[in-house]
């Protein structure tokens, strides 16, 4: 149970917060340097609001298992690890992606900080999820 929770809130973080931050382009906005996506509103909601009730709904069984004794702390740390770690990709490509006028600086900033903070938050999930699964 624990695992098939894990995969589904971390398979659902990245569409639910890309949906639920929304488009931080500006109005007007022309410097697009990444390139802004195309994806209709009504295709945004109609996956973003489904996977975030499902992604809830396996946090929920997260905690729960933790409350029963049956997910331990460890695991539970390596699961919100990897939901956090895809909400946060999620808001780095909002930013990436957005149009603005001028210089997109938080598109640059992402690109040298952002990604390595990334990484090191996905190799640490899974290096705690993998330490708690031998144990």
């Amino acid at each position: 149970m624990r695992i098939a929770a894990t995969v589904v809130a971390a398979a659902c973080a990245p569409p639910a917060a890309w949906w639920s931050i929304g488009d931080l382009s500006e109005s007007g906005g022309t410097d697009d340097d990444v390139g802004r996506l195309e994806i209709d509103a009504r295709i945004e909601s109609a996956v973003g609001v489904p996977l975030l009730v499902l992604g809830l709904a396996a946090v929920t069984m997260l905690v729960v298992g933790g409350f029963r004794g049956t997910v331990s702390t460890r695991w539970f740390v390596g699961s919100a690890l990897l939901v956090v770690a895809g909400s946060a990709t999620a808001w780095c490509g909002r930013v990436l992606t957005a149009d603005t006028h001028g210089a997109n600086i938080g598109g640059g900033l992402i690109l040298q900080l952002g990604i390595p903070v990334l990484i090191s938050l996905y190799v640490g999930a899974v290096a705690v999820l993998v330490a708690d699964h031998r144990s």
